[in-house]
C-alpha cells in the first residue's frame, strides 16, 4: 500500500483554512484572469477567499489548445516553452511540465499571451472535507436510523430502513469514490467493489484477481489492468491509499449489508454482492490533487458509473469544470460533493453547477457548526460521528461534510436501482424536492432544501411520462453552409430533461443537442430531417421539411501567369496550366476558357468561367505573355570578290527573324590593303563608297587586292539587334 508524507498532509490541511495577510512585496502576488495568487514562505497559493487558500501544484500546469490547432503548432509550442506533455484528457485539457527555474504561477501568467491556447491555469492541492473525530465509539448508525440511541433526536436521519422496504440497491449501479483511495479488500467493502468487466478476463468478478492482472490494457481504455479502478495520483492500477478518508466514505455509500459484521452502507444491499458497486479512484493520498481530479472524473464517466461522489475541496479549475460538464451533461452522471468544513462559503468543486453540494447535520437535525453554507448548498445529511469502515479491516467514527456527502451518493444509487431509466437531473430534482425542510422555511443557505429523506426521494423517482417532440420546420438551408436546427419547442410533461438526436442528409449525422449546427450538401431540393427526444424512459420522434438551395458561385482560381518565348510569326503554342475549381454542393462543374490555340507576341488575357448545376458562375483571369528575346539574323547579300570593271555596284543587306519582320542598316565601312602579314595599309581614300540605309554602293573599288569592309546592324520588333561585318575583295578580272 502506497505511503504518503504526513508532514505534507499536515501542511496542506493547515494551509487550506488559515487566514493570511497580503504580502508586502508586489512580486509575491499575482492576479491572473480574476484569480488571486500569493507567495508565502517560497510557496505559491491560490487565494479563494480571505479564509481559504490552496497550495499550487509546483510542477504541473494545465492548458487547452484552441480548436483547429494543428499538431505541428502544438509541438512547436511545447518545444518553444521547453516543456513536455504529461497527459491529455478526452476534452482537450493537457497537463504539461513547468520550465526549469520558473514557478507554475509565473509560467501560467506568461502563457496568457499565447495565441494558440484557449486557457492556461495552475492546479492546486486541496483538502478532504473531514474533521478529527472527538466522540467515543457508538454501536449504532444513527444517520441511517436515529432512535435517540446517541442522545440525539429520534428520526433525525435519512430513514434508510423505510427506503430499504422499497429497494436495497443493485449491482447494476456503479458509484465512483473519487477520494484518497479505497481499501477494496476490506472485509465489509469487498463484496460491493466494482470489478471492471473489460479486465475481468475469467469473468469470475473476483476483486484483485491475479489471474486478471496480465499487464495488458484488455479493454483499451488507456489504463493497464484497471481491475477495480485507478490511482490517478500515482498513475497505477492499485487505488488503495494510506489515508482512511476514502475507505470511510465507501463504507457509508455501500458497505456490505446483512453479512453479520461491521456496518451497512446506504446502498449496500442485503446480502453479498447485492448492493451498488463502488469504483475506487485515488486522487491523492494526503490531499486531493487538482491536476488529476479531472482525469478521474472523465475516467469514471467513460467507464459506466451513474454516480460520482467526492468529499474534497480544491482550487477552482477550468479543466475540472470541463470534466464535470462532460460527466454530467454528456454522460448523464449524478455528481455530489461535500460543501466543506470552514464554517464559510461552499468550497469548490461543490460550487460547480453540475455538482450537488452537501452540508452536514448532527443527530439533532441541526447543522454542524463547521459545515459550509451559501446559495449553492442544496441539501444536508448526517455527518457528525459517523461510524464506517477504516483501514486494516477496522471501523471508527469520523465527522465532517465528507461523510454527509456519501449518504446522498448512496441514496442516488438506490434511486437508480429503482428506476434505471432515471436521469441525473431527475435524481437531483427528486432529492431536493423531497428533503425534510430544516432551518428557515423553504430553501435557505444553511440547510439548502433540507435534510435528505431517502424513501421520499425513491417515491419521487418512480414515475415518468413521454416527452412531446417539436422539430420546428420547415427550414431553408444554404448548401454547404451552417444551418441551425431548433428542437427547443419540445417539452416533457414531468419537467424531465431531454436528450435530442437529429438524423437526416446532413453532416454530422446524427447530430445531438436541442439546437445543433449542421451542413447540407448536394443535391439541392426538398429534403427532410427527423428529431428524436428522449427522457431516458420514453422517446418520441417528429419530422421537419428542409428546402436546400445553392446561391453561391463555385470557387475558381486561374492558373498562374505564364511567360513564353515566341516561336513563330503567326503565334506561339503555350502550356497555360489548369484552373482550380471547387464547389461544396456540386460534384459536376462546367469549366471553360477563351484561350487561343496560338498566342501572339505580347500580352494576352485568358478568361476562365466555371458554372455549377444551379447556374451559379465564377470567372477569373490569367495573363499570358509571349516575349522575343532572340536577335534577328543579318544577311550581307554580297559576293566574296569584285573586279574593277564592276564598279559602281550596289549590295543591299537583309535580315530574318523567327517572330516577324526585322530591319537592317549599314552603319559604316573601311577600305584597306594587306601589305604584309600584320601590316595593313589604309586605302579608304582610293575607295569611293556611298551608304544609303540598308544598301552600300561601291563607286570605285580602288586597286586590286583592296578589301572593302562594311558593318550592318539588324533590329527586330522587340528591339533585339545583331551586328555583322560584310567584306568583298577587289581581284583581277579573269583572263
Amino acid at each position: 500500500m502506497k505511503q504518503t508524507m504526513l508532514a505534507l498532509a499536515t501542511l496542506l490541511l493547515i494551509s487550506a483554512g488559515v487566514a493570511w495577510s497580503a504580502p508586502a512585496d508586489p512580486r509575491d502576488q499575482l492576479d491572473i484572469k480574476g484569480k488571486k495568487f500569493v507567495r508565502d514562505g517560497g510557496r505559491w497559493y491560490q487565494q479563494e477567499s480571505p479564509a481559504r487558500r490552496f497550495v499550487v501544484v509546483p510542477e504541473v500546469v494545465t492548458v487547452k489548445f484552441k480548436p483547429g490547432t494543428q499538431s505541428a503548432a502544438k509541438g512547436a509550442f511545447l518545444s518553444g516553452q521547453k516543456v513536455r506533455k504529461l497527459r491529455e484528457n478526452r476534452l482537450g485539457a493537457v497537463d504539461i511540465t513547468v520550465p526549469a527555474g520558473m514557478s507554475a504561477v509565473e509560467f501560467v501568467a506568461r502563457l496568457q499571451g499565447e495565441g494558440v491556447l484557449e486557457f492556461a491555469e495552475v492546479n492546486t492541492y486541496g483538502t478532504y472535507n473531514q474533521t478529527i473525530p472527538d466522540d467515543t465509539r457508538f454501536t449504532d448508525l444513527w444517520g441511517l436510523d436515529n432512535t435517540g440511541q446517541t442522545g440525539g433526536t429520534a428520526d433525525a436521519d435519512i430513514d434508510a430502513p423505510e427506503a430499504w422496504d422499497i429497494t436495497t440497491g443493485s449491482p447494476g449501479v456503479v458509484v465512483a469514490i473519487a477520494d484518497s483511495g479505497v481499501e477494496y479488500d476490506h472485509e465489509d467493502l469487498e463484496c460491493n467493489i466494482w470489478v471492471n468487466p473489460g479486465e475481468d478476463r475469467d469473468g469470475d468478478r473476483v476483486v484483485w484477481d491475479t489471474d486478471d492482472l496480465d499487464g495488458v490494457d484488455d479493454d483499451a481504455n488507456g489504463h493497464v489492468d484497471d481491475l477495480v479502478g485507478w490511482d490517478f495520483d500515482d498513475s497505477d492500477n492499485d487505488p488503495r491509499g494510506s489515508y482512511f478518508h476514502g475507505t470511510h466514505v465507501a463504507g457509508i455509500v455501500a458497505g456490505c449489508g446483512n453479512n453479520a459484521q461491521g456496518v451497512i452502507g446506504v446502498a449496500g444491499g442485503t446480502g453479498a454482492g447485492t448492493g451498488a458497486r463502488m469504483m475506487a479512484l485515488n486522487v491523492g493520498d494526503a490531499a486531493p490533487n487538482g491536476a488529476v481530479l479531472d482525469d478521474a472524473i472523465i475516467y469514471a464517466a467513460d467507464n459506466g458509473v451513474r454516480i460520482i461522489t467526492m468529499s474534497l475541496t480544491v482550487g477552482s479549475s477550468t479543466a475540472i469544470d470541463n470534466a464535470l460538464a462532460y460527466a454530467y451533461g454528456v454522460r448523464g452522471v449524478f455528481i455530489n460533493n461535500a460543501s466543506g468544513n470552514d464554517n464559510a462559503g461552499v468550497g469548490y468543486p461543490a460550487t460547480n453547477a453540475n455538482v450537488m453540494a452537501v452540508g452536514s447535520t448532527n443527530h439533532n437535525d441541526v447543522r454542524a457548526g463547521t459545515s459550509n453554507f451559501g446559495p449553492t448548498l442544496e441539501v444536508v445529511a448526517p455527518g457528525v460521528s459517523i461510524l464506517s469502515t477504516q483501514l486494516g479491516d477496522t471501523y471508527d467514527y469520523s465527522s465532517g461534510t465528507s461523510f454527509a456527502s456519501p449518504h446522498v451518493a448512496g441514496t442516488a444509487a438506490l434511486m437508480f436501482s429503482l428506476n434505471p431509466a432515471a436521469t441525473n437531473q431527475e435524481v437531483r430534482d427528486c432529492i431536493t424536492s423531497t428533503a425534510d425542510d430544516k432551518g428557515d422555511a423553504g430553501r435557505d443557505d444553511y440547510y439548502g432544501f433540507g435534510r435528505l429523506n431517502a424513501p421520499a426521494a425513491l417515491g419521487c423517482i418512480a414515475g415518468n411520462s413521454p416527452p412531446v417532440c417539436d422539430a420546428n420546420g420547415p427550414y431553408v438551408a444554404e448548401c454547404g453552409l451552417d444551418t441551425v436546427l431548433d428542437g427547443t419547442g419540445s417539452s416533457d410533461p414531468d419537467g424531465d430533461p431531454l436528450t435530442y438526436s437529429w438524423t437526416g442528409p446532413f453532416l454530422p449525422s446524427p447530430a445531438t443537442g436541442a439546437t445543433p449546427t449542421v451542413v447540407f450538401s448536394s443535391p439541392t431540393g426538398a429534403k427532410s430531417v427527423t428529431l428524436t427526444v428522449d427522457d431516458t424512459e420514453f422517446e418520441e420522434s417528429c419530422p421537419a421539411d428542409v428546402q436546400v438551395r445553392d446561391t453561391r458561385p463555385p470557387y475558381l482560381v486561374a492558373p498562374p501567369d505564364v511567360t513564353a518565348e515566341c516561336t513563330s510569326p503567326v503565334g506561339t503554342p503555350v502550356d497555360i496550366g489548369e484552373a482550380t475549381v471547387y464547389d461544396e454542393c456540386d460534384t459536376s462543374l462546367t469549366l471553360g476558357n477563351d484561350a487561343p490555340a496560338r498566342f501572339p507576341l505580347g500580352r494576352t488575357w485568358v478568361t476562365y468561367t466555371v458554372t455549377d448545376d444551379d447556374l451559379n458562375q465564377s470567372t477569373a483571369q490569367q495573363r499570358v505573355t509571349v516575349v522575343d528575346s532572340t536577335p534577328p539574323r543579318a544577311l550581307c547579300n554580297a559576293p566574296a570578290s569584285i573586279t574593277p570593271p564592276q564598279a559602281p555596284i550596289s549590295f543591299t543587306a537583309s535580315a530574318s527573324d523567327s517572330c516577324g519582320a526585322a530591319s537592317v542598316v549599314v552603319t559604316g565601312y573601311k577600305c584597306y590593303f594587306d601589305n604584309k602579314p600584320g601590316k595593313r595599309v589604309n586605302r579608304t581614300p582610293s575607295c569611293q563608297v556611298a551608304l544609303a540605309g540598308d544598301t552600300i554602293t561601291v563607286l570605285d573599288s580602288g586597286g586590286v587586292a583592296d578589301n572593302i569592309v562594311w558593318t550592318i546592324v539588324a533590329t527586330d520588333a522587340s528591339g533585339n539587334t545583331s551586328t555583322s561585318d560584310c567584306k568583298v575583295v577587289v581581284t583581277l578580272p579573269t583572263p
